[in-house]
């Protein structure tokens, strides 16, 4: 199974992580968003054979969080809901 690039909440995903200033690298299986400046924070959707795997990074470490959800609308809405959660908490970091 491919990722589907031009599925249409992948297209708003993608536009909301370039947005808010991350890069996109692009496969047919896999998609990473990394922040410039910002390593172990790695956000992405890999398609292994009849699986969706995203991860996420947890704040203030190295880890990333990985799980497998049913598809890629379903990997795009996880994806969203995190960055926005993860860009407020940022955000709040750097204001103290």
């Amino acid at each position: 199974m491919l990722l589907d690039l031009k599925n249409p909440y992948y297209i708003d995903t993608h536009k909301k992580f370039i947005d808010y200033g991350w890069n996109s690298f692009e496969s047919s299986s896999k998609v990473l968003f990394t922040y410039p400046g910002i390593f172990f924070n790695e956000f992405s959707i890999k398609i292994e054979k009849n699986k969706t795997i995203v991860s996420i990074p947890i704040l203030e470490s190295d880890i990333q969080y990985y799980t497998q959800v049913s598809d890629i609308n379903e990997a795009c809405h996880f994806l969203q809901t995190h960055l926005e959660y993860y860009t407020k908490k940022q955000i709040k970091r750097f204001e103290k």
